[in-house]
């Protein structure tokens, strides 16, 4: 997942532009009371301090942050990005709350078209999935580029994996692919969404595998 802001200075996120003092773990040392030791606080208060005036004083929000969520709630991206805001209200390392807010719809969509339009940028963040990318490019009428983002941090990576049913008597992938062909289009995958990550990988096994 990333925490993301709208790109207005996507220069000074990646530390091209030296308006914060990004080096070793001190990124725009502020009177927010950054943790050196936690990684979800650097990307928060990276995320926080984009849009800076004066080179020597760090951003500081005056009032709430809304923090985007690209999922609906219960599910993965929501639990870590509401951890994300307990570390962050428990450890003090923001003046101001963080305030969770899941638009899910689309696969992501509408997540992105209310971060692309937010009126305020400055207050504005949002953690996402790897629909970040692929829901632009499937839903072009979006009018959302990916590239036009600034990314924070990775803060965890999926591993995918593929189950069967205990007794379908199937231990190998090797196994599962004959199965699969020989049954032809009455095999069945299930997923989170649709045009998501599941969606993906059984397209690329269709594609790849000559499934039906």
């Amino acid at each position: 997942l990333l925490v993301l802001t709208k790109k207005q200075d996507y220069d000074l996120a990646t530390g091209k532009k030296k308006k914060i003092n990004l080096s070793g773990n001190n990124i725009g040392r502020s009177s927010m009371k950054i943790s050196r030791r936690s990684l979800m606080g650097l990307a928060i208060v990276a995320g926080l301090g984009l849009a800076v005036n004066a080179p020597a004083q760090a951003f500081e929000p005056v009032k709430p942050i809304d923090f985007i969520i690209m999922a609906g709630k219960g599910g993965g991206a929501d639990k870590m990005a509401r951890l994300m805001q307990t570390i962050v209200e428990k450890h003090k390392m923001a003046s101001k709350p963080l305030i969770p807010i899941n638009k899910p719809g689309g696969s992501g969509a509408e997540a992105l078209v209310h971060v692309q339009n937010a009126k305020d940028q400055d207050h504005t963040i949002m953690v996402t999935l790897n629909s970040f990318y692929t829901t632009p490019m499937r839903q072009p009428g979006l009018g959302v580029d990916s590239m036009k983002f600034a990314p924070i941090a990775r803060m965890a990576e999926d591993t995918f994996l593929l189950w069967v049913h205990k007794d379908s008597g199937l231990t190998s992938f090797d196994q599962w692919v004959d199965h699969v062909k020989s049954v032809g289009n009455e095999w069945v995958m299930g997923g989170t969404g649709k045009l998501q990550e599941d969606q993906l990988i059984t397209d690329f096994l269709n594609a790849n595998f000559d499934l039906k």
